[in-house]
Parts: C-alpha cells; sequence; structure tokens
C-alpha cells in the first residue's frame, strides 16, 4: 500500500516547477516545461523523447515497457495554458504559491496537476518494480488550448506510433462535491467544436450622421439574436443517462425533474443554480459570440465590423448544419463567414476492462462517491484519438466544489495538496489494477 509520504514532497515540487513554467498559449512556448518532464523521467531511467512541431512548441513522450501481452495505456494531458489577467489576481499567477493547502496559479487546474499526477504515478509503477502486461505511455503535449494543430492533432499525423495505444486516460471528467454528496464524472464523450469569425459590412461615415447600415448596430442584433437563440434539447441516450441518473441519486438542482429537463426547454435556462448552467450545455448544442472587434475613433463610424462565435455540438451533429443555423439568426447580405476550427462531437463505450477499474479505485478512496458517466461541453485531444478508434476517457483524479471549478480559465485558480496527493494513489491503483 502507497503512502503519501513517499512521494508528496517529490509531487509538489515537480508541480510547481511546471507551474513556474508559463506556457500561456499563445504563444506556448511548451517546449521548455516539455524539456523539464523529460529530465525528471530520464533521471528515473524512464526512456522519453521531446516531439517538436516548431522550434518552441514541444511535446514529450515516455514509456515503460511492458511484456506485450497486451496493447499500451496512455497517459494524456497537455502542458500549455490559458493566458491570465494578472491584475485580477489575488496572487502572482505563476509563482505556485503555496497558501491554505492549496498550490495557487494558472494550469493548477487546467491540466498541469494532472501532467503532475499522471508523471509521478508512472514514476511509482517504476520504481516498485509492477510486472506489467502493457506499456504505459505518457504523452504531455502542446497546444491543447487552441485546438491542438501543434500538440496532439501533430503528433497523431507525424508520430502516431509513439504515442498509439487500446485506452486513454486524460482531462475532462473531474470529482464535485454539491451539497454535501460527492459524484465522479468520468468524461465518456464530449461536444465537437465550430467556430467561426463573422465580418459584417455596412456603410461608414461620420459618427454625427446616423445610418442604418452601420455595421456596428448590425453586429449588435445579430449578437443579440444568436445569444437569445436557444437550441432544442436533444433526448440522446448519453444525455438521457446523465440526466436520468442524476435524477436517481437526487442530484438535479432543485425543483427540476428528468421529465421537465426534457419537455421543458426554458427550465434549465432560466433556473438560478450553477448546475443548470452545465446541464443546459449538456443537453443541446450553444452557439456564443465572445470576440468583438470594430472601429478606430469614437466619431468615425467603421465600414465594418467582426465577431467569432464559439458553437458546441452534440455528438453526431453536423458542424455545417451548425453553421447554417447560425448565418440564418445573422440573417445580413453583406457578411463573410470563415471557419477558424471544426471538429465532430465524439463519444466512447462503456462496456470495456478499464470502465470498472476506474470506477473501483474511486470508490476505494472515495467510498461515498457516485460513478456516473458526463459529457464534456469542451473539447479535449480526446476527440483527436477518438477518431482514431481510441477509447479515451476523461478521468482527472480531484474533487472540486463548483466555486473551484469556476476558476479554471478564470482568477485565482488552484488546487489542494490533498487533491493532489489523493489522485496520485488512485491513479497507481489503476495502473497496478489494469496494467499487471
Amino acid at each position: 500500500m502507497l503512502d503519501k509520504k513517499e512521494f508528496e514532497a517529490e509531487l509538489l515540487g515537480i508541480f510547481r516547477d511546471l507551474i513556474r513554467i508559463d506556457t500561456s498559449n499563445p504563444p506556448g512556448n511548451e517546449a521548455v516545461a516539455a524539456k523539464y518532464v523529460h529530465d525528471v523521467l530520464a533521471k528515473e531511467g524512464i526512456p522519453a523523447k521531446v516531439l517538436n512541431s516548431t522550434p518552441t512548441r514541444g511535446s514529450v513522450v515516455g514509456r515503460l515497457k511492458g511484456s506485450g501481452a497486451k496493447r499500451p495505456v496512455l497517459l494524456l494531458a497537455h502542458l500549455d495554458v490559458v493566458p491570465v489577467e494578472a491584475e485580477r489576481w489575488s496572487v502572482k499567477p505563476f509563482a505556485a504559491e503555496l497558501s491554505g493547502g492549496h498550490i495557487w496559479g494558472r494550469g493548477t487546474l487546467d491540466i498541469k496537476n494532472l501532467v503532475a499526477m499522471e508523471l509521478m504515478a508512472m514514476m511509482l509503477v517504476k520504481r516498485r518494480g509492477l510486472k506489467l502486461n502493457r506499456d504505459i505511455i505518457l504523452a504531455a503535449t502542446a497546444d491543447e488550448e487552441a485546438g491542438g494543430a501543434y500538440g496532439a492533432r501533430w503528433l497523431i499525423e507525424n508520430h502516431f506510433d509513439e504515442i498509439s495505444a487500446e485506452y486513454v486516460i486524460n482531462e475532462g471528467g473531474f470529482g464535485v462535491v454539491m451539497d454535501g454528496k460527492k459524484f465522479f464524472l468520468c468524461q465518456t464523450a464530449e461536444k465537437g467544436i465550430c467556430w467561426m469569425k463573422v465580418t459584417v459590412r455596412g456603410e461608414g461615415g461620420h459618427g454625427s450622421i446616423p445610418t442604418e447600415r452601420n455595421p456596428v448596430v448590425q453586429m449588435g442584433n445579430a449578437i443579440s439574436r444568436i445569444g437569445q437563440h436557444s437550441f432544442p434539447v436533444a433526448r440522446t441516450p448519453l444525455v438521457e443517462k446523465l440526466i436520468t441518473g442524476l435524477e436517481k441519486l437526487n442530484a438535479l438542482p432543485e425543483g427540476l425533474t428528468a421529465q421537465r429537463v426534457f419537455t421543458d426547454e426554458k427550465c434549465l435556462v432560466t433556473h438560478p443554480s450553477k448546475l443548470a448552467k452545465r446541464l443546459n450545455a449538456f443537453v443541446r448544442a450553444t452557439a456564443t459570440p465572445t470576440f468583438v472587434k470594430s472601429g478606430t475613433k469614437v466619431n468615425v463610424i467603421p465600414v465594418e465590423a467582426e465577431f467569432s462565435v464559439d458553437c458546441r455540438l452534440l455528438p453526431g451533429a453536423s458542424p455545417d448544419e451548425m453553421i447554417e443555423t447560425v448565418k440564418k439568426l445573422i440573417g445580413l447580405p453583406d457578411v463573410e463567414y470563415e471557419i477558424l476550427q471544426k471538429k465532430p462531437g465524439t463519444e466512447s463505450r462503456t462496456d470495456t476492462e478499464l470502465w470498472p477499474v476506474l470506477e473501483s479505485c474511486v470508490k476505494e478512496l472515495h467510498p461515498d462517491a457516485a460513478f456516473v458517466s458526463y459529457m464534456s461541453p469542451g473539447g479535449t485531444d480526446s476527440g483527436f484519438l477518438r477518431e482514431k478508434g481510441i477509447v479515451c476517457y476523461g478521468f482527472d483524479p480531484t474533487f472540486l466544489t463548483w466555486e473551484e471549478v469556476d476558476t479554471i480559465h478564470g482568477v485565482d485558480e488552484r488546487v489542494s495538496v490533498e487533491n493532489l496527493t489523493t489522485g496520485v494513489l488512485m491513479l497507481y491503483r489503476v495502473l497496478e489494477r489494469f496494467c499487471t
């Protein structure tokens, strides 16, 4: 039986070092972090290599060899993080400050925590001399936060033999503490992505002379139509299993039932709870206006204005149909559309060898936790690997409150030391049970 004292100090040292390497994407600069992980593995005697898609965009792959009786399992996580507005933080976002039992900093929950936990678990497997029946591969990748073109997608296109596996354990699912109850949301599917830039053209001129064809006004009206549009609830098997499962666990927000979720189109939209907001993103497609750009001076009506729309689709839905829906909502004549990224939703089955192992290991360390299949509203690198026929599960072995979840891509992101150490124990048990 592992004891946290065996590895806690080393784990925290590795984790804090990773947080202190600023891999904000853009520009990324993950090669520095990839070299750090490579050196940790090399010191442990685990063969590893850094694979650079550009001189500064690096991913690292390490491998513990097994007997080959079964195909490998891939431990996957990304090295890049989203940018920060440092002035809004109460701590320095890349200082990896230890305070109140938490490590604070950008990437502590998304997802350098998983990089460190997977790395530590792999090293413990090596130190304990487990007799493996399959290879264990670790891949810490670049560019996930911007779509993976310089990371996972590039690795698949250029070095797929280095990461090819039967199963993948990646980000996307996590434990949540809600009203005193624990739920582990194991990600088995994720929504597809369609990002588009919309350029609206109109009539420019002096700001003192209004025009009906002011592109800023036209853009604002189009954004309002998109923002107010609610896509229909999709009662797919995956969505129905999630909603009915939460109902059986008495975990739906107050006043909601599965029947109401599937028949009252607005109940999740108008419900005030944080969980309802998330469930709303699980049960339907979404289109969210995000980035807006227009004009150069206060007294000049610009000739054009542009904005971006982040569209998310359920697995099986067509990105092209989503594009047509957004075009109809915009409903303007002189508009140019640029598709920035397009990726279908993906799903993995649960009738596998690995699924019950994950569930049992969660239950051993958190006996009061329910284990639930979950669809992530956001995309991960698992989507690329599912398209290659690999079973992928989002399994970040931490338990968070919704308030902590909200710090992901937000302000004052942090993770508890307890979550990190217990997460390593859980991952180690998974590898011990599944790979020997």
